[in-house]
């Protein structure tokens, strides 16, 4: 961060622990609902894994940009939030 900030750069301090903040973050939400629908449980860690792998291949391109997309709009209210809490 030093080269940027020699470069006139303004760099967020981006807290490290704010999941919210992190697109990944909605693919795993994504996921767990997916996976754990209508109350299923699973009895062994095969089944379970199983069904993470049916439902991840299940996740199409169109969700994935959905939440790259969001990113500026994350960011913005983050700084307009002065980096607190945020709708996401």
């Amino acid at each position: 961060m030093g080269w940027l900030t020699a470069k006139g750069i303004n760099v967020l301090e981006w807290p490290a622990c704010i999941l919210d903040w992190n697109p990944i973050e909605n693919l795993c939400g994504i996921l767990a609902r997916r996976v754990y629908k209508n109350g299923t449980q699973y009895n062994t860690v095969q089944d379970l894994k199983a069904a993470l792998l049916r439902e991840w291949d299940s996740i199409c391109v169109a969700e994935l940009h959905k939440f790259v997309a969001s990113m500026p709009n994350r960011i913005f209210e983050v700084v307009q939030n002065h980096e607190g809490e945020t709708s996401y």
